[in-house]
Parts: C-alpha cells; sequence; structure tokens
C-alpha cells in the first residue's frame, strides 16, 4: 500500500509520488522539482538512478530535511539571528549544567534529545508544568534537575543564536508574516517516518502559501503506524490523501543461525562473495546492520581480508587520534601540576619531535628517581638534583662505569625537564579562551613538533569562537581543556568517511524505499534489534517513540527485498562468548524453506542440507555432514601446521586477537574444546527447556541489578576521572529501608522479564519465586536485604556497574595480552586519597561457583583477569587503587536446587590475585602453541556437548610424556 498526501490537487509531482518504488520516483520526478530525501545513501542512490534513466538532463535538487531546513533559513534569516552547531549547543548545555551546580548530567539530557523535544513542540516552561505532580513516578524523579538546566541553556543561548530546534519554529514566524521572501518551488518529500510536529506545520504552512508539495509515507505495517497516524494529521489540515495498491511482494525469508557474530560476519560475506562470482551485480546485494556500529569494524575487517569490496562510512573519531591524545597528554602535564603518569604519557606517545635531546631521559629518571609528580616542574627538578649530587659524591670504583652513566642521565634529564617546562609552561590562575587556544597551538603543537590532523586545528578555532559569541569569561586551565575536548568527542578525523564502491552495507533507515534483490539482515538479537534503549524521560516526553522506531526498522528491513528476492535474517549464538538472545521481532517474519541455489565453485562449497554456508572443506566434518573423524588413538587432536589454510588463517587471528575469561576456562577444561567450539564455531548441543536457561536467567538479572543501582543513584556511570568521580558514583541503599526499595526492585524486574520468552514448564512457579508470599520472602526481597546488610557491615558500595574493558594487560612475565571483558561490579570505599575496591561477580546459585582451588590454580580465570586490568583502569586515570577482595554474589535459586542470595568470599588479599593471575598464563601458553588435544580436566567430559567428536569415551584422553608442539 502507497501513502501521499498533496498540497493541492493538481500536483504535478503525482507521477513521482505514487510511483511504485524510490527508482520510479526518480524516474518520474519534474526537473525544476526539488527531492528530499531521508538520508546520504538515497541521495547517492537518486544521482545513479538519474544517470541511468535520465542521462543528459540537469540532476534535480535531491538533498536531506535537515539541508531543505537550513536553505528555508537563508532566504529569510536577517542579521540579528544565527544558526548554531550542535557541537556549539553542546558546549552550552555544559556551561548550563555547571552553572546551575549539576556535576552529573541526568539521563536522557543532550543536545540532541532538546532538540527532539522542542520539535514537537515541547518547552523548558511546558515540561515543568507536566510533572509538577508531587507523586509522579519515582523514574522520573530527574525531571526537575531537566528542566533546571534547560532552562538555564536557553537563557544563556539567548534569543539571537537559534538550535536545531528553534530554526523551523522561526521559519514557520517568517513564512506567516512574509510569504514572499521565499522562492517557491515544486518539493517531493520522500520516505520519511518521522515527520516532527514542527516539521508538518512548516510544510502545511509552505502548501498554504501556494507552494507544490507532495509527501510519500513508508508504512510500518504496524497497529500503531507513525506514518498513517502523520497523514492522518496533515489530512485533518487541508492535504488531500491518495492511497494506491502496490503489487505484494513475493520475497522469500530465511533464518540463519551462526555459533558466533564473527563467523555470522565472515559465512554472509562468503554467501556475497559466491553470489557476485556467479554474475549477480554488486548494486542488487545488501548487507544490513544495527544501528549501533557493532559490527562496522568486523565487516570491514573480514571483508577487506576476503577481497570483497564495500560501500560503508568508515569513521575514525578525533579523540582516539595519536597527535590529539598527545596533546591532551601535554595539557594534562601543565593543568594537573605535572603528574609523573602524564608526562610519561606525553614522552611515550612517539609524537614528540622538536626535542633538542633524548626526551625519553625524563621517563627514565622519573622512574629511578621515583617522581610521583603533582607539586610542579620545580619539585621534579629539585629530585632530579638531589639525586644527581648523591651519585656524584659515590665513590665506588667497582662500578665507576655504571654510575658516571647514571649522571650522564640525569644530566640530559634535567636539560630535558628545563626545555620542556620553558615550552610548555603557562601562568597559574585564570585564562582567557583566546589565550588557551594561542598556547595550545603555539607553545605544544608547533614547539613540541606535533603535526596534528587539521580536523584538531578546527576544534581550536571552533571553542575560540563559541567562547567568544558566547561571552565566556576567563576560568582556570582544566576549565578550558574540558571543554574544548568535549568539541574533539564530537569530531572525525580528516581520513574519516573513505567510501569505497562495493557491495552496499547500510543501516536500516537507509534503506527506507529501496530495494535489492539480495539482503543479508545482521544481528536479529536484543540489544541490536531492537535497539533503542530505555529512556524514562523520553518515553514520557515522546510516549511509543522508542518501539514504533524499531518496528519501523523491521518494516525498513523486510521491506527492501525485491519481488522474489531473498531476506537473510541472521542471528549470531554468542557474542565474544556470552550468549546472545534472538530479537523478539523473529516471530514477526515470514520464515521460508527456500535455499539458495549456487552454483559449485572451486574452493568454496554451497550451503549443505543443514543451511549453512561451508567456506572449507576442512569444515565439512564440524558442521555434521557426512565426514569422518581423523583423529589417532592417542588423541593429538589438532596441530596448527596440519589445519586447512583456511582454518589456519583463521585459527591464527584467533588465537592472536583478544581473549576472554570465557575462552581461557575452556581451554582449561580442555584444550580440543576450544579448537571444537571457538576456532571451528560447532555449536553445542542444547538441552530440553524446563526452567529458564541459566545464561538467560543471568543475563535479566545482571539486567535487573544495574538497572536498579542506576535508579538508585539517579544516573549512569561509563567512566570516571577522579576519586571525586567514585564518590558521586557510590549507590548508598541504607538511606531507605528493603521495603521501600523492593516496588522499584519489583517494577525493573517485571520490565526485564518481559524480554525473556515464556511458556516453558516451570515458568509461572519461577516467576512467582520471586516475589514474596505469606510464608517465604521472595527472592528479590531477600537479595536485596543481603545487599543492604552488606553495605551496613563494610561501608563498601556500588560504584561501577556492568564495566566493559578492551585493553591490554600486563601478566607477571611482562607479556602484554589483549583482552576483552566486562566486570559485573566494583564495589568501593574512599580512605584518604586511595580508593579500595572489591571485585564482585554476580552467579545464580552456591551450584555456579567456582572453587576455590580453580581459581587459584588459573582454571578460573575471570577474578584475576579482573583485578588485572581494574589495576590498569585506575592507572590510566590517575586514581591510587588497593584491591581488597574479589567476592561472588549470588541471586538465588527456588527451581530445582534451592538456594538463598549469598556472598562467598574467593579471592582474600592482592596476593592471591597475583598468583592465580600468574597461573592463567599456562593457558595463555596452550592457546597460542598451536597444539590443542584432547586433555579434559575431571568433571570436563560431564558439561561437553562435543564428546561425540573427540570420541573420548571410545579412545581417552592424550597421553604423553612431552606435549606436541609447532
Amino acid at each position: 500500500m502507497s501513502l501521499s498526501v498533496f498540497g493541492s490537487t493538481d500536483s504535478i509531482l503525482q507521477d513521482a509520488a505514487m510511483a511504485p518504488s524510490f527508482d520510479e520516483a526518480v524516474y518520474h520526478l519534474p526537473g525544476v522539482a526539488t527531492m528530499v530525501v531521508p538520508t546520504m545513501m538515497h541521495i547517492q542512490r537518486a544521482a545513479r538512478v538519474w544517470a541511468e534513466k535520465r542521462a543528459g538532463e540537469p540532476l534535480p535538487q535531491i538533498i536531506t530535511m535537515s539541508e531543505f531546513v537550513r536553505n528555508l533559513f537563508k532566504q529569510v534569516r536577517n542579521q540579528e539571528v544565527s544558526l548554531i552547531s550542535d557541537i556549539e549547543s553542546e558546549l552550552l548545555l555544559d556551561l548550563s549544567l555547571k552553572n546551575v551546580g549539576e556535576q552529573f548530567r541526568p539521563s536522557g539530557l543532550s543536545i540532541y534529545h532538546i532538540v527532539r523535544w522542542k520539535q514537537e513542540l515541547h518547552t523548558a516552561q511546558s515540561v515543568e508544568e507536566m510533572f509538577t505532580d508531587e507523586n509522579r513516578p519515582h523514574r522520573l524523579d530527574a525531571m526537575n534537575r531537566v528542566v533546571r538546566i534547560w532552562h538555564e541553556y536557553e537563557q544563556r543561548k539567548g534569543r539571537a543564536f537559534l538550535d536545531r530546534g528553534d530554526v523551523v519554529q522561526y521559519i514557520i514566524d517568517k513564512a506567516a508574516a512574509q510569504p514572499e521572501a521565499f522562492r517557491k518551488q515544486p518539493v517531493l518529500v520522500m520516505y520519511t517516518h518521522g515527520l516532527s510536529i514542527a516539521d508538518r506545520s512548516l510544510l502545511t504552512l509552505l502548501a498554504y502559501t501556494e507552494w507544490d508539495i507532495a509527501v510519500r509515507f513508508s508504512l510500518s505495517g504496524t497497529a500503531d503506524d507513525r506514518s498513517r497516524a502523520m497523514a492522518t494529521w496533515m489530512v485533518a489540515h487541508g492535504w488531500h490523501f491518495a492511497e494506491t495498491e502496490v503489487p505484494k511482494k513475493n520475497s522469500t525469508t530465511i533464518l540463519r543461525k551462526w555459533p558466533t557474530k564473527r563467523e555470522e560476519v565472515r559465512r554472509t560475506l562468503g554467501a556475497v562473495k559466491e553470489l557476485v562470482t556467479n554474475g549477480v551485480h554488486p548494486y542488487d546485494i545488501a548487507v544490513v546492520v544495527p544501528r549501533s556500529g557493532s559490527y562496522d569494524n568486523l565487516i570491514i575487517e573480514l571483508a577487506s581480508s576476503a577481497k570483497i569490496p564495500i560501500s560503508i562510512q568508515k569513521q575514525s573519531m578525533l579523540e582516539h587520534n595519536g597527535s590529539a591524545t598527545t596533546i591532551l597528554a601535554a595539557c594534562h602535564v601543565v593543568s594537573r601540576n605535572w603528574r609523573r603518569t602524564d608526562v610519561d604519557r606525553l614522552i611515550r606517545s612517539g609524537h614528540v619531535h622538536h626535542a633538542s635531546m633524548q626526551i625519553g631521559r625524563l621517563y627514565e629518571c622519573g622512574a629511578i628517581a621515583r617522581v610521583a609528580g603533582g607539586n610542579g616542574w620545580r619539585d621534579w627538578l629539585s629530585q632530579f638534583q638531589g639525586t644527581l649530587g648523591t651519585l656524584r659524591s659515590v665513590n665506588d670504583f667497582d662500578n665507576e662505569k655504571n654510575v658516571q652513566m647514571l649522571v650522564t642521565m640525569f644530566e640530559e634529564g634535567i636539560s630535558c625537564l628545563e626545555w620542556l617546562a620553558k615550552t610548555i609552561d603557562i601562568s597559574d590562575g585564570f585564562i582567557a579562551p583566546e589565550e588557551f587556544v594561542r598556547w595550545v597551538r603555539e607553545n605544544i603543537i608547533q614547539n613540541l613538533g606535533i603535526d596534528p590532523p587539521v580536523s584538531l586545528m578546527h576544534s581550536l578555532e571552533t571553542y575560540k569562537h563559541v567562547a567568544k559569541r558566547h561571552v565566556q569569561t576567563e576560568t582556570i586551565l582544566a576549565d578550558h581543556i574540558s571543554r574544548w575536548w568535549r568539541i574533539v568527542q564530537t569530531l572525525e578525523t580528516d581520513d574519516s568517511n573513505v567510501q569505497v564502491r562495493g557491495i552496499t552495507v547500510a543501516k536500516p533507515q537507509e534503506l527506507r524505499g529501496l530495494e535489492f534483490k539480495y539482503v543479508m539482515a545482521l544481528g536479529f538479537i536484543e540489544g541490536e534489534l531492537p535497539l533503542a534503549a530505555w529512556d524514562p524521560i523520553n518515553e514520557e516526553l515522546l510516549a511509543g517513540i522508542r518501539e514504533a522506531m524499531d518496528y519501523e526498522a523491521l518494516a525498513d528491513i523486510v521491506n527492501s527485498a525485491t519481488h522474489e528476492g531473498i531476506l537473510v535474517a541472521s542471528v549470531p549464538g554468542a557474542d565474544d562468548g556470552d550468549e546472545t538472545v534472538e530479537s523478539k521481532f523473529i516471530d514477526d517474519l515470514a520464515i521460508g524453506s527456500t535455499v539458495i541455489e549456487f552454483k559449485q565453485l572451486s574452493g568454496i562449497h554451497c550451503l549443505d542440507s543443514t543451511s549453512r554456508l561451508v567456506i572449507s572443506p576442512s569444515e565439512l566434518l564440524a558442521f555434521g555432514t557426512n565426514g569422518v573423524v581423523d583423529f589417532n588413538e592417542r588423541q593429538q587432536g589438532v596441530l596448527a601446521t596440519a589445519l586447512d589454510k583456511d582454518i589456519l588463517s583463521r585459527f591464527t587471528k584467533i588465537t592472536n586477537g583478544r581473549v576472554s575469561p570465557s575462552r581461557i576456562d575452556t581451554v582449561a577444561q580442555c584444550p580440543f574444546r576450544y579448537f571444537v567450539g571457538y576456532v571451528l564455531g560447532v555449536e553445542s548441543r542444547q538441552g530440553i527447556d524446563e526452567v529458564i536457561s541459566p545464561i538467560s536467567h543471568g543475563s535479566m538479572m545482571h539486567a535487573v541489578a544495574k538497572e536498579f543501582f542506576n535508579q538508585v543513584r539517579g544516573h549512569t556511570v561509563t567512566d570516571i576521572s577522579s576519586i571525586d568521580d567514585i564518590k558521586a558514583a557510590m549507590v548508598d541503599l541504607t538511606t531507605h529501608t528493603a521495603e521501600e526499595w523492593l516496588p522499584l526492585l519489583q517494577h525493573i524486574y517485571e520490565e526485564e522479564r518481559k524480554k525473556i520468552p515464556g511458556g516453558y514448564l516451570y515458568d509461572i512457579v519461577e516467576r512467582s519465586t520471586m516475589y514474596n508470599s505469606d510464608f517465604r520472602a521472595g527472592m528479590l526481597h531477600r537479595w536485596l536485604v543481603v545487599e543492604m546488610e552488606s553495605q551496613r557491615s563494610s561501608n563498601f558500595k556500588p560504584a561501577l556497574l556492568e564495566l566493559e574493558i578492551t585493553d591490554e594487560i600486563t601478566l607477571s612475565s611482562d607479556v602484554r595480552v589483549p583482552i576483552t571483558l566486562r566486570i559485573d561490579r566494583v564495589d568501593v570505599a574512599i580512605r584518604e586519597d586511595e580508593v579500595h575496591c572489591i571485585v564482585i561477580d554476580y552467579k545464580t546459585g552456591e551450584r555456579s561457583l567456582p572453587k576455590y582451588k580453580d581459581i587459584e590454580l588459573g582454571r578460573k580465570s575471570q577474578m584475576p583477569l579482573y583485578a588485572q586490568a581494574l589495576r590498569r583502569f585506575f592507572t590510566q586515570r590517575n586514581v591510587k587503587c588497593v584491591l581488597e577482595k574479589g567476592t561472588y554474589h549470588t541471586f538465588g535459586k527456588s527451581i530445582k536446587d534451592s538456594n538463598n542470595p549469598k556472598i562467598s568470599e574467593r579471592v582474600k588479599n592482592n596476593a592471591e590475585f597475583n598468583t592465580a593471575l600468574h597461573n592463567v598464563e599456562q593457558y595463555l601458553d596452550v592457546i597460542r602453541s598451536g597444539s590443542l588435544p584432547v586433555i579434559p580436566i575431571e568433571g570436563a567430559c560431564g558439561s561437553c556437548g562435543f564428546k561425540e567428536v573427540c570420541r573420548v569415551d571410545h579412545w581417552g584422553p592424550y597421553h604423553s610424556a612431552q606435549q606436541p608442539s609447532v
């Protein structure tokens, strides 16, 4: 069904607006018209279609809605008003935050939110009036903070400056007063889901003033379709309505499930490569990735290694650029009074080039003299001179050469220190923005010989410009650095957005109205599709927007397959070792049973009987076809040198890539189990679902705990930079009783429980155990009591929740290991200037807790790896951290295994952390050895789903005096 509205019954845009497809709309577009489209991808597609079908004719103006609004603004603006960028608006919002005395932003408050609220005609005053009721829901306690900050933002901005939320209303006022100021033209607005009230009002006013305007909507097909509601609103305001039948598509939807996200992408690209090899034009193929961007780097990496050209917007943020971080380090050296960690970061960056001496001497001398810094560069100088004097007084003939070498080193170190201080030092006290910018440009960038991207120089000019426009007064250096870096964080480097022509890689909204013969849609899991996160403030101001956007994204994907085309919806079973939850939208897909027919190609195999694309013959065995197990009696398993070259390539990437605790623990259980599960990606057998799966239950309770602590705290914490941040992040449950907190906890549980499919045997019973009864307190109440008693007795409070760390950690052998992990919780206590930490991991019940011995021997690597990653996390932020212990908090179970919530200590002190970390190294050595035999530890086979592959019951484990090696 095609739905359009017209400003006049004789519109010259009717053929284009009612065309059956986007390509046909372009073909029928009058050359004098302007087409407003959703994204840049639509602009590129329209230009290509025009070149193919109407070559020789001048290309019409094809722009996005935001560009259309800016063009109108340019026609009517006067000299008294200026349109400010989102960067400038965001900086103003930061200044407003400080002016009203707020340290953290309320959840759901950014300039993008404020702009969206304005476009729906909300104001700070109207929102304040909406939520004056003292009995408003607990989740909206932050609304008064939002209103206060919003009021301050509008006051600072004033009437002379307009953000994107103001500009439409400004144009409407001008159009009503001076319609002759606009250059009238036919305008076709195509495939928009989200016309705000302000946008609709603007288009309606233009239509009233005899503009020829048509709007073509894209329907989601849901009962609460936003596009149909918007069309109804426009018809009620005088627009003419037209609805035409579009031939029903006969496309096929196929569901694919893969063991991991990486395997999902690899096999999808393999199918794409095979399609192109068989003659399918790249323009007929689209790979759809979630809006979150979590698949982008993986797509780029694997497409490059497979020699598959793709068309994708690759973004590289300026804040991660080496030159930018070096400049920030130099700023921190001065603003933080020459702390050694900042000096080290500056020196080790490799971007300081104009030193006339060996600048690395500062790093070496600082380490030898044990300079902590923080008292200015003269304190460094005093300690260097003291050490030098001591060295010169040494009278040791046997070590004379070494002593003289140290004397020379400290002489050079003092020269470097004096040079660096003269180069980058700046007077204390308050400085003006233009003085700060000049200091960064001349003293840091120029004098240190740093070669920054053009975009970084632009960020400095932007900061100076914004400060001048809004009369920002002099302030301390740290404030300038913070506000300027806020701008840097919004910018991309100069080499971003480099596009390579090839297979289309698109987000769902970029597909709106476009069609492809083959559509490969990745990431049909909770957290990716649907993607929109729960935002209590947005949900109150823009009711239903989150769910509507998700359904529209699903419709964009489904409708993108042509008549008799194929949509492949794929689901990764795990993401970095954590089991995923299938998207609830899979039930809305009409799954077909068609198998894609491909010709047989050399070196690549077609979809087999289990509907998996097999890239290499050696993988046939792993995926259950007619291969024969070819291991010898000694259960040698696999040697890297004996692998097929495709598997060897994957083996090498996996073993040399980032590791996680789950991978290390699998190797500790049995090296061959790691090979089958992670290298080959074979899926393990699943048991009968009588109860909710342990992984699903654990994921749900993790989410309940995180959301509960965040709502009690009033804001979400994703990072910290100082002890003050830690103090502000600490969650205190002792301010209320358990009975007072319980309704909030139960509400959060109900919301999270909705995301887990029900209908299994003990579904109703399991839910009921979470709530209080006449005979026993529910699990939620019991867990809450345990947590509150722990806080009262220990004074440790939760601060960091679900802390994700992707970094390199150093083991006891000084080996650096790239690692990805997520620490469930870190509880802290502040003692003097140190942060004392308890590392916490959540478990369902006592039976799932690791044994003391397994942690000590490195077989259960979570706690020692968490500890080492946390040390580095705090060190990078210049916060002194003391690891007290590692504990496990259980949520408790009542079905088939009666447990109470409990706190169990497993690592008692820092020394035990270090012992366990040392023992973890042996399993990292196994991963990278190239030898993965069948050597299960006691009890490992009982929980393994791969015994039919290794046949351990028949052959037994591998026995040899010496482990095979490569």
